[in-house]
């Protein structure tokens, strides 16, 4: 019986010890993996985000409203050379940027907006239809096999949204800490491109599209300066005007029609000196 007692002893002492030495190996696998991400995102290229002299305040923004309480301005998206370009990718992201001047908590719901090209309206996307558009796009495959083959386009995905917010308007300005999807995707990211998941690519994109959308929340007091983008169907030719109604409560305060500025952020770069 004590030798039963004994063997039983010794199987259950050696399966512990495999068992430890497979949570051992599993450890350093992940370990390793993290390693060839960082080393694989620190070699990649990428293009250098354009800087501007200073940012730009909505009411200067071409066909800008500007109110007592607030200023209003629709962007056009435009790729700034990092992440993915959604101008490709079967979606049309209008970016809308608020800023709070009065004392009040006024909300700007994204299923109240539309847009208008010529005599066509167009009812904004959910973030779901959004989703499944571009991850049947060309510029999604295209993307996948540039990470899969880079091992680093993968962490800029963050920069393909958030770029022309953070460069036209400052990220330190925008509200809600809009600009650390950037940074938080770019984990993610890193190992869509290590492993070459499609599906952790598509998480990347869906948390891309959430961080950076508008979102129907009350933009606080104190020259808050609120952005998001608004995703609309594709036109044969681009958005003319963005439309949105401003509330309070449950009272519409004041609709609005905004043309849709592009502001061609990279012309705006600082041109290098040249001798001679």
């Amino acid at each position: 019986m004590k030798r039963c007692k004994g063997i039983i002893a010794g199987e259950e002492a050696m399966y512990r010890n495999a068992e430890a030495k497979r949570i051992t190996d599993i450890s350093i696998f992940i370990i390793m993996a993290f390693i060839m991400a960082m080393q694989l995102v620190s070699c990649a290229p990428t293009k250098p985000l354009p800087q501007v002299r200073r940012h730009i305040e909505p009411a200067e923004v071409q066909g800008a409203v500007t109110a007592e309480q607030w200023d209003l301005a629709a962007t056009a998206y435009e790729h700034l050379g990092q992440g993915m370009d959604y101008s490709g990718a079967s979606v049309q992201p209008v970016l809308l940027v608020f800023k709070n001047k009065g004392d009040k908590h006024p909300v700007v719901p994204e299923y109240e907006a539309w847009a208008a090209t010529g005599d066509e309206q167009l009812m904004p996307y959910s973030m779901e239809e959004a989703a499944r558009l571009i991850f049947d796009s060309t510029t999604f495959e295209y993307t996948l096999k540039n990470s899969a083959k880079t091992g680093g386009l993968g962490a800029a995905l963050g920069a393909g949204l958030g770029a022309l917010i953070g460069a036209a308007y400052g990220g330190d300005a925008i509200w809600h800490g809009i600009l650390g999807g950037a940074v938080g995707g770019g984990s993610v990211a890193m190992a869509a491109s290590v492993i070459g998941s499609e599906n952790a690519l598509k998480r990347v994109i869906r948390n891309e599209l959430r961080q950076y959308a508008w979102h129907s929340t009350p933009v606080p007091t104190g020259g808050t300066l609120k952005a998001g983008y608004i995703y609309f169907p594709v036109t044969e030719s681009p958005l003319d005007t963005l439309h949105v109604k401003v509330r309070e409560g449950e009272t519409v305060v004041k609709e609005y029609t905004l043309p849709i500025t592009d502001l061609k952020m990279r012309d705006r770069q600082p041109k290098e000196k040249t001798e001679g």
